[in-house]
């Protein structure tokens, strides 16, 4: 086998017009780069006019290669060389064969089939701003009216493999508490590393993830109170569910956060999940799953795809009585699917006789139920989820204030309770920070608790509000309203039982309410306003945290796929 190097045509009476291929063979790959640099410069090769800065681009390129030989073992120039020009492999798989009775994305000859949300990105990297501007609004569409979108090939095959490599070797000697084991169908997701492999801006900062997530991740319903959220929603659907109330219409105040970075794993011969969404309310545009494969999809047999009912995050085919049909999420490599999380959905079941991993960030309007609580990781997983915000933010912010500026809500209520730019909470202990000022409600790492007298209550105050006071801090008046009476509430009395027993839970008596929301499963990556902060119970038992707590305790069956 021999490595080619082709230099760019030239005009030039010394040289032919047709490109010059020189042959290296391995024994001798350095002295033929320094051969053809050397011949080139005694034929006179110097580019005439718009050529010249390709030929002096491709001198420069034979200076480093001859420059690493004296730096590189000869065996590792020669395969650093030989990736660099080794043909792409063509994955081809995640075709259908003809006669498939599922609905794919793409029929057995490649063609994505009527319906299908597949929006072309292979050239992204090299199209212009308005090439790409109607790549984004194509995808924004298809998002609205679907409730998933599959971004076909805009990222790197060889750099999700690389992904993956590492993935496997960590694998091999996991830390404890960066894996949940207990998802749906025997999957499990780990928090990979913070580092320079898997936070780069080129895979979760790529530029049209996060300008997508910027202009459907507005959904600014109020959610401190349940039934108030659940009457806004069905007062929206029964004005007709236009989606364009959350992305650009009267609530659509709302702004992107990063909950969640992990790798899930599907083992071999995993089950298919059964339907369902991520999260109710508020409704849609308000947590949307980015979704990389890593290992390369396959149709036949399935490896643990996404299966999507398309528009089901509309609710129109439940109010007609008729289910929109599954449609396999299978697509090319280097594909991303932006789905929303209110949009019906399943793993499919894995059928090959290997593991298919696939990286999952889940971004979120802060105030929306996750159910992701402190159990969920330990500190080392939490310490790199914390990691990955503080990263991912600040991008993330500038396009979505770019995005704003560029796509105004018409008439959103900015006052939604959560500030655009407000501070990310900082990490301290746990998933549900215990520093949470009783008198400003802000979280904070400086300061100190103390009892008042006749209280049970264990107050925690900042050292700002401690040295403002000159004393005990008086805390925010609705910090010391009763717990609201409610009919499924979980007594105390249960909560210390159930602690005693080894449950992960703690009683709610004496602590602050922002902190219960966030260990409850709550997603606030901020601190609220206060006034959002009155409208909850002292005590705050999210529906889906007890619903979740029954499945644990067994009061309530859990369901296949669970």
């Amino acid at each position: 086998m021999a490595l080619r190097l082709v230099d760019p045509c030239v005009s030039s009476p010394s040289i032919p017009r047709t490109p010059r291929r020189v042959l290296w063979p391995h024994a001798s790959a350095s002295a033929a780069l320094v051969m053809s640099y050397g011949q080139s410069r005694r034929l006179g090769a110097r580019p005439m006019g718009a050529m010249a800065p390709a030929w002096e681009a491709s001198i420069r390129l034979v200076d480093e290669v001859n420059k690493l030989r004296y730096s590189y073992p000869q065996e590792e120039l020669l395969k650093l060389l030989n990736s660099l020009t080794a043909p792409r492999k063509v994955y081809r798989s995640y075709i259908p064969p003809a006669g498939s009775e599922r609905l794919f994305l793409y029929d057995s000859n490649g063609v994505p089939n009527p319906g299908a949300p597949v929006v072309p990105c292979v050239n992204w990297h090299t199209a212009n701003l308005k090439q790409k501007q109607d790549i984004l609004e194509e995808a924004l569409s298809q998002l609205k009216k679907n409730g998933f979108v599959v971004l076909e090939s805009l990222l790197s095959p060889e750099r999700l493999q690389a992904l993956l490599e590492d993935f496997r070797r960590q694998r091999q000697n996991l830390p404890v508490g960066v894996t949940f084991s207990r998802m749906r169908a025997q999957r499990d997701m780990t928090i990979p590393p913070f580092n320079k492999m898997w936070a780069s801006d080129d895979i979760i900062c790529h530029p049209l993830i996060l300008a997508l997530l910027a202009r459907y991740l507005r959904n600014s319903t109020n959610t401190s109170e349940e039934k108030a959220a659940e009457m806004s929603f069905a007062h929206w659907l029964g004005s007709g569910g236009d989606i364009e109330e959350f992305t650009s219409g009267r609530l659509s105040a709302g702004y992107p956060e990063l909950d969640l970075l992990v790798v899930v794993d599907t083992p071999p011969g995993a089950p298919a999940q059964t339907r369902h969404r991520d999260t109710i309310l508020p409704g849609p545009c308000a947590s949307l799953g980015v979704h990389i494969p890593l290992t390369p999809m396959q149709a036949t047999p399935l490896n643990g795809a996404i299966g999507f009912f398309p528009s089901s995050h509309l609710l129109t085919g439940d109010l007609s009585g008729s289910k929109p049909q599954e449609m396999v999420g299978t697509s090319a490599p280097g594909s991303v699917i932006l789905y929303d999380s209110f949009t019906e959905h399943r793993g499919l079941e894995n059928e090959s006789s290997d593991a298919r991993a696939a990286l999952f960030a889940w971004f979120r309007v802060p105030g929306v139920y996750t159910g992701h609580t402190e159990e969920n990781f330990g500190p080392e997983g939490l310490q790199r989820a914390n990691e990955f915000r503080d990263y991912v933010r600040p991008r993330l912010l500038a396009v979505e204030s770019e995005q704003r500026s560029l796509c105004p809500g018409l008439g959103a209520e900015e006052a939604w309770g959560f500030r655009r730019g407000s501070k990310l909470v900082p990490w301290t202990r746990s998933w549900g920070e215990e520093n949470v000022c009783f008198q400003c409600n802000r979280t904070t790492l400086q300061g100190a608790s103390a009892s008042r007298p006749g209280s049970a209550r264990n107050e925690w105050y900042c050292e700002k509000c401690w040295a403002k006071s000159g004393g005990m801090p008086t805390p925010w008046p609705g910090n010391l309203t009763d717990p609201w009476e409610q009919p499924d509430r979980v007594s105390e009395e249960r909560l210390k039982e159930l602690q005693g027993q080894g449950l992960n839970i703690t009683p709610g008596k004496g602590r602050h309410k922002l902190t219960l929301l966030r260990e409850r499963g709550y997603f606030i990556p901020v601190d609220p306003q206060n006034d959002w902060l009155d409208r909850v119970s002292n005590d705050p038992q999210p529906s889906g945290w007890k619903d979740a707590m029954k499945k644990a305790l067994g009061e309530v069956p859990r369901f296949d796929g669970f």
